[in-house]
């Protein structure tokens, strides 16, 4: 898949994504994931029945396998995904204070001054901050 975006931006999905969506490919290998997991959300200790597929990443993107993905409830399915997009906002914030600051600058700044640096680096930058 190289570099094209999935998304957009937080909420809306890319053409490509969405054209993969819709897919025949998608559509078997959706109903092979709730099959193989019986139709139950596969988030630890939920009985709940599955509806929706998560892409645990996307490496694979456009030619998934069905240990790419998992099956979920609707509400483990909006778990996982706000899960990712925290990892992913840590990741990004120690990297920019990484090389802002250095790498010790966890010895002289606070968790809540440099969640204030970053989310303000990203308003100048014009990034709509979650």
């Amino acid at each position: 898949m190289g570099q094209q975006r999935l998304f957009t931006d937080d909420k809306t999905l890319s053409p490509a994504y969405r054209n993969h969506l819709q897919s025949l490919y998608w559509s078997r290998l959706r109903a092979q994931v709730f099959r193989l997991a019986f139709w139950r959300c596969q988030y630890p200790g939920c009985t709940a029945t599955a509806t929706e597929v998560h892409h645990l990443d996307y490496r694979n993107f456009g030619r998934e396998r069905v240990t790419d993905c998992e099956a979920l409830c609707h509400t483990h399915h909006v778990s996982r995904e706000r899960d990712k997009i925290e990892a992913r906002n840590l990741q990004g914030r120690n990297s920019y204070m990484d090389k802002v600051y250095g790498t010790d600058w966890r010895d002289r700044v606070t968790e809540e001054e440099a969640w204030e640096d970053f989310e303000f680096w990203l308003e100048r930058k014009g990034v709509q901050v979650w």
